[in-house]
């Protein structure tokens, strides 16, 4: 496994840094966390209506979530995916010293919303059919496609050109690149797991409101991480197999 996850290690291709990642990752969240949140939590409002109304299977006693958990899923991608668009830009343009202000990460990511969801769902049905078929294939794919919204709005490649993109960028480099998204999701597992632990004695029979805005407020943070992460880890890969640095990377967006 770990000769296919490695992808091999070209001359002209040099190791991005965990640590580094991580840093960057942290310090652009909490220089733009009013902006990032903002976007995020506003842009996950339909979900949490759709939830508050009880269509994400969250109300008590609920009978059968076939047709509304699709919905509140597809929900949910959408969400997720439109403020990672955003976001990338914003993470960008502040790596490159810019500020990344709200209705200009908005803008971006919703001027590239096609592409963007187009590109989710086929990763998503990627990693889906992978994870069918063996765990190993599961992990290949989520760590080939890990940057492949970020070139669907960096590069704007299309669909398939962007997927292709990200298994090019993360070659040489993809054992880091899953030892960062076991760190992430283990994190956010962890995190997660420990305020259920604290908000379960909390809930009550009717309860539904309080687990809506519950699931409201943490995965809008989760959003915004993985997007600001997701973006580092396209610039990094960038920087260290191109050789090329942040200001040609964001020449995009002049």
């Amino acid at each position: 496994m770990s000769d296919i996850l490695s992808g091999g290690t070209p001359a002209s291709s040099a190791a991005i840094s965990i640590g580094g990642v991580l840093n960057r990752t942290y310090g652009v969240l909490v220089a733009n966390l009013a902006p990032f949140l903002t976007i995020s939590y506003l842009l996950a409002v339909p979900l949490l209506v759709f939830n508050l109304l009880g269509g994400g299977g969250l109300a008590v006693g609920a009978s059968g979530i076939g047709l509304s958990y699709f919905i509140a899923m597809l929900l949910s991608l959408a969400t997720t995916y439109i403020t990672m668009g955003a976001l990338v830009y914003g993470t960008i343009a502040h790596m490159r010293g810019q500020p990344a202000g709200f209705s200009t990460c908005l803008t971006s990511g919703l001027s590239v919303i096609v592409p963007v969801i187009l590109v989710a769902i086929v990763v998503t049905l990627l990693i889906l059919l992978g994870s069918m078929l063996l765990i190993v294939p599961g992990i290949f794919a989520t760590v080939l496609t890990a940057v492949a919204v970020p070139a669907a709005v960096v590069d704007r490649t299309g669909v398939w050109g962007s997927v292709k993109r990200s298994a090019e960028l993360t070659k040489g480099n993809r054992l880091r690149v899953l030892g960062l998204l076991v760190i992430f999701y283990g994190v956010v597992m962890g995190i997660g797991w420990a305020v259920t632990l604290v908000g379960l004695p909390l809930m009550r029979p009717d309860g539904t409101i309080l687990a809506a805005l519950a699931q409201f407020v943490w995965s809008g943070m989760v959003t915004a991480f993985f997007a600001v992460f997701g973006a580092v880890l396209y610039h990094d890969l960038r920087v260290a197999k191109e050789g090329i640095n942040t200001a040609q990377i964001a020449a995009v967006f002049d």
